[in-house]
C-alpha cells in the first residue's frame, strides 16, 4: 500500500508523490501533477506547464522604462497611465497588454509615438 502526505495551505492542498511513482510515469519529480477522486479511485494527471519567456520579461522592462522616460521620470504618472485604458491601444490598459510580445511591441511603439509627437 502506498501512503503519503497532504498538507494544506490556504485554499491549496500539497499531495507529496513519492519520486518512484513519478519516475514510473515518466515525470519529472518537480512536475505539478491534477489530482482527481472520483468513486474511490485517485487519478494523476500531467499538467503542463508553461516557461517564462525571458524575452518577453526583458520586453516588459523596457516598456515600462520607455513610459518612464515618457513622463519624465514621474513614476506615478508611468502607473497611472500604465493601468488606464488607452485609446491607441483599443481601450485596452498598458497593463492589460504586456502578455505577449505582439501586444507589448505595440505599446512601445505608441510610446514611442507619444514621445516623439508623431500621432496620426
Amino acid at each position: 500500500m502506498l501512503t503519503t502526505t497532504i498538507r494544506r495551505s490556504g485554499d491549496d492542498l500539497y499531495i507529496t508523490i513519492p519520486e518512484k511513482v513519478l519516475s514510473d510515469l515518466g515525470w519529472d519529480v518537480d512536475q505539478e501533477v491534477q489530482v482527481s477522486v472520483d468513486d474511490r479511485t485517485i487519478r494523476l494527471g500531467q499538467v503542463t506547464q508553461e516557461k517564462p519567456d525571458s524575452n518577453l520579461e526583458a520586453l516588459g522592462l523596457a516598456v515600462h522604462e520607455e513610459t518612464l522616460n515618457l513622463f519624465e521620470g514621474d513614476r506615478g504618472a508611468k502607473e497611472r497611465w500604465m493601468a488606464s485604458p488607452v485609446h491607441g491601444l483599443g481601450n485596452r490598459t498598458p497593463n492589460e497588454m504586456l502578455r505577449s510580445a505582439t501586444d507589448i511591441e505595440t505599446v512601445r511603439l505608441l510610446v514611442a509615438r507619444l514621445e516623439h509627437g508623431s500621432m496620426p
